[in-house]
């Protein structure tokens, strides 16, 4: 059980103590045992062909100062990409329509200002005529 506590491998056990893999895989479900590390085990057994390649992830992982929590964050981003890719298109639109929208009612309010100054001057001139008649 120490060998394990130092965190050798089954094989490494395997090796040490001359007995076969198998008997060191099931020392070391054993020792997860004692050591209350129920989930370890079906993890193990869960994924026994990927272990050099989650081995190799978690080293990776180490490497670049990475947590679990920040992986686990970064993936569910990763993961609605997506979704925030269709809702900021969304947003792109809506922002076309409210530009276009802009746009319009500045052109209307822009005739409605020559409308007015047409009928001031209008207005002013026939007033002035008025003055030159009467």
């Amino acid at each position: 059980m120490q060998r394990y506590d130092k965190g050798n491998t089954p094989y490494d056990v395997s090796v040490k103590l001359d007995i076969p893999q198998k008997e060191a895989e099931e020392y070391q479900i054993e020792y997860w045992k004692l050591r209350r590390m129920y989930e370890l085990e079906q993890i193990y057994n869960d994924n026994k062909d990927s272990l050099p390649l989650i081995i190799r992830m978690f080293q990776e992982l180490k490497a670049r100062n990475i947590s679990l929590d920040q992986l686990t964050r970064d993936t569910i981003l990763v993961n609605s990409l997506p979704q925030l890719y269709n809702e900021y298109s969304a947003i792109q639109k809506e922002i076309e329509v409210t530009r276009a929208d802009y746009q319009q009612r500045q052109e209307e309010l822009w005739n409605i200002k020559n409308e007015l100054r047409l009928k001031k001057i209008g207005n002013r001139m026939i007033s002035e005529l008025r003055e030159l008649f009467l």
